[in-house]
């Protein structure tokens, strides 16, 4: 079933030809219920830019069986950076397998970052108590969402792989970034109230954050200045990608890529290259399903605790070979005071994984 409502298809064209009109809003009249609709202005260009294009789009053979459409999120707001050449690699390497890759190049767009009233097309529902969550929820379900979020929300849509491409900032995503999951990622489209994590909408999507460091891969361990890297994965992978349900596949991440000299910058390009002729067959890595947990209190049910803490035994006496198998493994976000699975949100445990990303380390 499409995610993209009766009666948007329309509006995404006209936003990529270029012929929406960005005048200022229509006036509303008092509590009017029938308020004019109008396009909300969009910041830059409204004609989509060049950065946009799809690549492969015309090939008909893949070297990997089936052909498959990526989408790359890149932000970053120099096209000569090394996140630019990590984009090119992976643009490079997809469309050489014979699969469809669109780029959203979020600077080149100029793309709105700040959520506003404005996204609601015909005016929130609720004027004096305006709440953004369910109010865009609501504007998606009639088709009434700003076109830049439409047309975000269509690429994404088709997408069996999301690539979201960025630089470590402030141990988080980039100020575009963070707006683009606030406006394109909204209820109804990417999740809605007990259809989240597991059973999220973009469940069966692949998504991969491919990220550059300012600081050496040290300073991202357990003993590092920066902390550990798994304690900052989390809120992206488990709270972003997998809340909206995305099998989470382990991060390319490139450290420090500034301060290393040239033959070191090419060989994590080749690693990032060498891995993407692998993806698919990536196992993601492991998130508890939301049916671990008690929905009236939003924590660990205590069977679940249990075999986590005796190792799968019920008796606490000791994990045997059974007890090991259903034993449970905690990520870093929800150790609940015991041991957690090393490396839980860097790299999957499976053998297929590890040896596909054992060049990015």
């Amino acid at each position: 079933m499409s995610l993209i409502p009766p009666g948007t298809k329309n509006l995404i064209k006209r936003f990529e030809q270029g012929s929406i009109d960005d005048s200022k809003p229509a006036e509303r009249n008092g509590d009017d219920a029938k308020r004019k609709s109008y396009v909300p202005p969009i910041l830059g260009e409204t004609k989509m830019s060049k950065e946009n294009e799809v690549h492969g789009k015309d090939q008909k053979t893949t070297t990997t069986g089936q052909r498959r459409k990526v989408l790359i999120v890149f932000c970053h707001w120099e096209r000569s950076s090394f996140n630019g050449a990590l984009r090119d690699t992976a643009v490079t390497a997809l469309t050489e397998q014979g699969h469809e890759v669109t780029v959203s190049d979020l600077y080149a767009q100029k793309f709105n970052p700040v959520l506003s009233r404005n996204d609601i097309q015909d005016g929130p529902r609720d004027l004096e108590n305006f709440n953004y969550a369910t109010e865009a929820g609501l504007a998606y379900a009639r088709g009434s969402l700003a076109p830049d979020v439409v047309s975000e929300q269509a690429k994404l849509a088709k997408a069996d792989l999301v690539i979201f491409q960025f630089p470590l900032a402030w141990c988080s995503v980039p100020s575009i970034l963070k707006g683009y999951f606030d406006r394109v990622l909204v209820q109804k489209f990417a999740y809605e109230f007990g259809k989240w994590f597991d059973k999220g909408h973009m469940r069966g999507k692949r998504a991969i954050l491919s990220i550059t460091t300012g600081s050496m891969e040290s300073s991202y361990s357990a003993e590092g200045f920066m902390g550990d890297i798994n304690v900052i994965l989390w809120p992206l992978q488990n709270g972003v990608l997998r809340f909206c349900g995305f099998d989470v596949l382990s991060p390319n991440i490139c450290f420090s890529p500034g301060f290393v000299p040239p033959p070191t910058r090419q060989a994590m390009l080749d690693a990032w290259r060498e891995r993407l002729t692998g993806v698919w067959r990536e196992q993601p890595l492991r998130f508890l399903p939301i049916d671990s947990f008690d929905p009236a209190t939003g924590t660990l049910k205590p069977e679940v605790l249990r075999r986590a803490a005796t190792g799968g035994d019920d008796k606490g006496s000791g994990p045997t070979a059974a007890a090991a198998a259903a034993a449970v493994q905690l990520p870093v976000g929800q150790h609940a005071g015991l041991k957690v699975v090393p490396s839980s949100m860097y790299r999957s445990m499976s053998k297929t994984t590890s040896e596909a990303t054992k060049a990015n380390i």
